[in-house]
């Protein structure tokens, strides 16, 4: 019995250890978090180039203002990349380089998805400039200006009291669209009442406060500062019911413009089906920038075969997860196959990636993960996009399959598609194209729809037409 008690004491002690360990390794792989230190894979060999050099270098290159608009997937490393900007050009690569500083602005802090205005990143910039320059280089940002349009608008919100008591400095901006996001929809239209008819005289004083940080940072060794406003591609792009207003054009083409106004160097994260729209092209032309696309990486040719250097890198990436918790490949999948598919399933998108793995971690009771486990943690995924596509999208779909040259017209079903991740945006020798996401092409509704439009493709090729079910074939 004794005996007995011990063995069954060490296999709980196992237990519980498998347990902690598969525990360390769903965390490593959190699909919402940045990559922690050390587990960040460089796919631009991948993707089409270097963004962050390429966004870097404009930033250094142009002489004084510019918005550089830079879209993506939803998951598909923006913010992972705007991080190693902000990193490169505070810190260069090289002595020779100027040094500038990175003013990073998450607009999910600042602006409601909902209702969304660009009144309040005007505000965020002004708080999060002077928060910078405050905590980084102990300089207090001041505006007569802008302090009485506080005093205006600040009893709106009874919380902002307590942001006037602790904050002396500019930097109280910040905190208080932080407030005002999460206030009532109609505080936030009392605010932005306020400061509508000022709005052209607000642009200017942020263009002199921004002026004023300018000599402080160039004392201190910075050629200037760069504003980074990020995650503003997750706004839906829906109509304000009580304007009739649609919420892109008024956040991103009358708000580019204003934006546009404010003398700095901006690079400002947009929607990719924005991009694709007649829209995107508008806003182009207003800021005179063309957008800068971080596509999938690249883990198949068009025709569909492998791209075996993608598809290592992408492997890469959850090695380097692996690794950050002592865990090597093999300890985690049973077998190279199980490994292998979690990787061609992504597409080469790596958020879905580390959600795939830890969905097939769900479906282990131990490590190693068996290919068993990885495909029915995958067929939750599937079985997702399964119940989301809408009837009509197949047959777009399989003609997108079927085109050689994997191009997209610029419509609404292919905008709502490319939104939702149904299709891949791809770069090949720098010309864009498009796949359907694997996990979609697994489902059997696509393989019909993929059979049915060779049907017709090959009766429009012949000359014959295809057959109707009810039709007589006599």
């Amino acid at each position: 019995m004794v005996y007995s008690d011990c063995g069954y004491q060490w296999n709980m002690m196992k237990g519980v250890v498998s347990m902690n360990i598969m525990a360390s390794l769903f965390n490593a792989c959190d699909p919402i978090k940045p990559p922690r230190e050390g587990t960040y894979v460089d796919c631009s060999s991948a993707r089409g180039g270097d963004i962050v050099y390429t966004l870097a270098r404009d930033i250094r290159w142009v002489e004084s203002q510019t918005c550089l608009l830079f879209s993506g997937h939803s998951g598909s490393g923006k913010s992972t990349e705007l991080r190693r900007l902000c990193e490169r050009l505070e810190n260069p690569e090289m002595d020779s380089q100027e040094r500038f500083l990175p003013i990073y602005i998450d607009s999910d802090d600042h602006v409601s998805p909902s209702d969304p205005e660009v009144t309040e990143i005007l505000l965020a910039i002004v708080g999060s400039v002077a928060e910078t320059l405050r905590d980084k280089e102990d300089i207090c940002l001041e505006s007569s200006y802008l302090e009485s349009r506080w005093n205006e608008f600040k009893d709106i919100l009874t919380a902002s009291v307590d942001i006037e008591k602790t904050e002396l400095s500019l930097a109280k901006f910040a905190k208080f669209t932080v407030k005002l996001k999460q206030a009532a929809t109609e505080s936030r239209r009392k605010v932005r009442a306020k400061l509508a008819p000022q709005l052209p005289s607000l642009i200017d004083e942020i263009n002199l406060v921004l002026s004023r940080a300018r000599v402080e940072l160039v004392q201190r060794g910075y050629k200037d500062l760069v504003l980074v406003i990020d995650n503003l591609e997750k706004i839906p792009d829906v109509t304000d019911y009580t304007t009739g207003e649609e919420i892109y054009h008024r956040l991103f083409i009358t708000g580019g413009q204003q934006l546009g106004a404010i003398e700095a160097r901006i690079v400002l994260t947009l929607p990719l089906s924005l991009i694709h729209s007649s829209r995107g092209r508008q806003l182009a032309q207003n800021l005179g920038e063309e957008p800068i696309v971080l596509p999938m990486v690249k883990v198949e040719e068009k025709d569909g075969k492998p791209y075996n250097k993608g598809l290592e890198l992408i492997r890469t990436v959850l090695r380097r997860r692996f690794e950050s918790v002592d865990l090597k490949c093999e300890e985690v999948f049973d077998s190279t196959n199980a490994f292998d598919y979690i990787c061609r399933m992504s597409g080469g998108h790596v958020r879905n990636l580390l959600m795939y793995f830890r969905s097939s971690l769900n479906h282990a009771d131990s490590l190693p993960i068996t290919e068993d486990a990885v495909r029915r943690g995958v067929r939750r995924h599937i079985n997702a996009y399964s119940r989301s596509i809408p009837e009509e999208n197949w047959k777009f779909l399989a003609r997108l399959h079927l085109d050689p040259d994997r191009h997209i017209p610029r419509d609404d079903v292919h905008h709502e598609m490319l939104r939702d991740l149904t299709v891949l945006e791809y770069i090949n020798g720098g010309e864009p194209w498009y796949a359907v996401n694997p996990v979609v092409r697994e489902l059997e509704k696509f393989k019909r729809a993929v059979q049915e439009m060779k049907k017709v493709n090959s009766s429009e090729t012949d000359g014959t037409k295809p057959i109707n079910d009810n039709e007589s074939t006599a």
